[in-house]
């Protein structure tokens, strides 16, 4: 994958997993995902290195073959993805995934703790410094750190306007800035 922009990540919903167990047959278990694929009008296209198989849902596999061949549009096409740590002779799980593409920020501990204990649902950041970075951007969801430990959380974007913000939360005083509206934490 392109650096550490998309993750695949396993979804918590255990209705959009399914898994496949291998039954003693080179890559049966592969096989039986590629089928309920199939079955439930997805199109896939061929292993890669990784541990990923993306798939889209229509008539028709429009993307390239590969995984490593992708590119940010074609990230967001894809519906669901096999993913295994042994295709040969392991179980295959068939994810049906929304593509993560993360913003990563850093906080100071006060607004880190403030948001993770959901009192700041909007985070605030400078018109002129940030407007390139972030507007026009497909970002779905925001990683935050707190200081610069390996401590993080990941929320979802629900918006991203231009407006005043609450001083309470860390907004300047009567100055327009980019207000990311925070959704529900995946982690």
């Amino acid at each position: 994958m392109r650096g550490n922009l998309w993750n695949f990540n396993r979804p918590r919903d255990p209705e959009k997993v399914m898994r496949f167990e291998n039954t003693g047959e080179t890559f049966s278990a592969l096989y039986k995902a590629k089928a309920w694929l199939s079955e439930h009008g997805y199109r896939y296209g061929s292993t890669d290195i990784g541990p990923y198989l993306p798939a889209m849902k229509g008539e028709e596999y429009d993307l390239p073959q590969k995984l490593h061949n992708f590119d940010l549009d074609d990230y967001l096409r894809v519906n669901a993805v096999c993913y295994s740590n042994d295709y040969r002779d392991g179980w295959v799980e068939v994810w049906l995934v929304e593509p993560m593409y993360i913003l990563d920020l850093v906080l100071t501990y006060k607004w880190y703790d403030m948001i993770l204990s959901g009192e700041k649902r909007e985070e605030y950041r400078d018109i002129e410094k940030w407007r390139k970075r972030i507007v026009g951007k497909p970002y779905t969801h925001v990683r935050f750190r707190r200081g610069y430990t390996y401590t993080s959380q990941i929320l979802r974007i629900d918006e991203v306007t231009v407006g005043i913000g609450r001083a309470e939360w860390g907004a300047p005083l009567d100055k327009k800035v980019l207000i990311i509206k925070l959704g529900e934490r995946y982690k």
